[in-house]
């Protein structure tokens, strides 16, 4: 009877776990929109963690060290995308103006380039590439205008990540507390490696990422290219995935200085 009751109990704290983890998911894919902010402040307090740790243990109260970096960094850094932002949403609108004047030239250019691949190869008449294009080429300017409601984040974000890290590590804290005693120092051991090494994985590629972001604007802006703001943002968050960013920043620099 006893080893019965262990049984049930047993299955009771796996079962659990599994079943929160699920119904998680499931308001994760419900609610998505809404939570890809937390998503984003939950990364940025994760990285950010380190240092507001550097001062606490040095005998400064969590609050005012979170407090310090965000008057001290946050004011240089809001200084930064404000001006990032507003050079930003102007090259949109001129993208948006001169998008017309593009889309025809790319319109002439790939019609010379099918006729001339239909001759060579009828099979691809098939394909109707001009009409493809143009459907694509009209999603353009609204693909542009659905990146801007994206701004808000800016804001948005370091709001959540302020109390995030106030709160700091007391989530798994709080966890860790509720665990069986037996698994409790097991757990906090491997999320402690865990921590280890995806923090360091993480505070890498967003820095590796920058750095290729202020190369490529710097460079873009020395060569005289129209959007260069765009075309750095869009190098750098690319160069998260091994090969793309430079893939990306060819292509795109190539298109725009041919066009222009």
């Amino acid at each position: 009877m006893q080893t019965e009751t262990q049984q049930k109990k047993s299955y009771a704290q796996f079962l659990l776990p599994v079943f929160v983890g699920v119904a998680a998911l499931y308001f994760i894919v419900l609610a998505k929109a809404a939570i890809f902010p937390f998503v984003l402040s939950a990364a940025l307090a994760y990285i950010l963690s380190p240092m507001i740790k550097y001062f606490e243990v040095r005998g400064i109260k969590r609050t005012y060290a979170v407090a310090g970096l965000y008057i001290g960094a946050g004011a240089f850094l809001f200084l930064v995308v404000y001006l990032l932002m507003s050079f930003l949403s102007l090259e949109l609108e001129a993208l948006k103006q001169d998008w017309p004047s593009y889309a025809e030239r790319i319109q002439v250019f790939v019609t010379k380039m099918n006729a001339k691949w239909v001759k060579d190869y009828p099979f691809l008449a098939s394909l109707r590439l001009e009409a493809k294009l143009d459907h694509l080429l009209g999603l353009v300017p609204q693909l542009i205008l659905s990146l801007l409601p994206m701004m808000t984040l800016l804001f948005i974000v370091p709001f959540i990540t302020f109390f995030m890290l106030v709160g700091g590590a007391g989530i798994l804290d709080y966890l860790v507390d509720h665990l069986p005693a037996r698994h409790a120092e097991i757990i906090h051991h491997i999320a402690s490696r865990i921590d280890g090494s995806l923090g360091n994985y993480l505070r890498g590629i967003l820095t590796e990422a920058f750095v290729i972001f202020l190369i490529a604007f710097t460079g873009l802006l020395l060569m005289g290219l129209n959007y260069a703001a765009v075309i750095a943002i869009l190098i750098g968050m690319s160069s998260l995935i091994p090969y793309l960013g430079a893939i990306v920043g060819a292509v795109l620099s190539s298109i725009v200085a041919y066009l222009q």
